[in-house]
């Protein structure tokens, strides 16, 4: 779980979505819950950049080129699954294989992922996610004073 201080510049409104309740926290959801992205997902173009460390974005572009791959919760905590990173598999076909043998663990249809959505645009692809989050800041923005 990511904890951002108060007095830090990437504290804001935002902040409050990167982590879950307590009460989502006391009953973890099922990993395939929830239809669209949290407002802090780093695969929304609308989302905070930067909010976390540029070692995950590298983690992620690198799993996502293994056959095998990973699977990704939320980074609330809630139990569930990323979901931008499961729309982002489902327009690519799901090319991780772990990911196909959960769904079908799970029982996931395609009813399911067809009711993922976003209502704001999303990023292509993960590296031009994690292009967006670390590429060089403005001086003097509220993230690089």
């Amino acid at each position: 779980m990511w904890i951002i201080p108060k007095n830090h510049p990437l504290y804001s409104a935002f902040a409050l979505e990167c982590v879950a309740s307590k009460e989502d926290l006391s009953e973890p959801k099922p990993f395939f819950s929830g239809t669209q992205p949290c407002k802090s997902c780093p695969y929304r173009k609308d989302a905070p950049i930067q909010l976390w460390d540029k070692y995950e974005f590298d983690k992620l572009i690198e799993e996502d080129k293994k056959t095998f791959g990973a699977t990704y919760k939320c980074h609330r905590n809630d139990g569930s699954c990323c979901k931008g990173w499961l729309i982002n598999q489902d327009k690519r076909r799901h090319p991780n294989i772990a990911l196909r043998i959960l769904m079908s663990k799970e029982g996931v249809t395609r009813e399911y992922l067809d009711r993922l959505k976003c209502k704001v645009e999303m990023f292509e692809t993960i590296e031009e996610m994690a292009e967006a989050n670390y590429r060089p800041l403005p001086k003097n923005s509220a993230i690089n004073p």
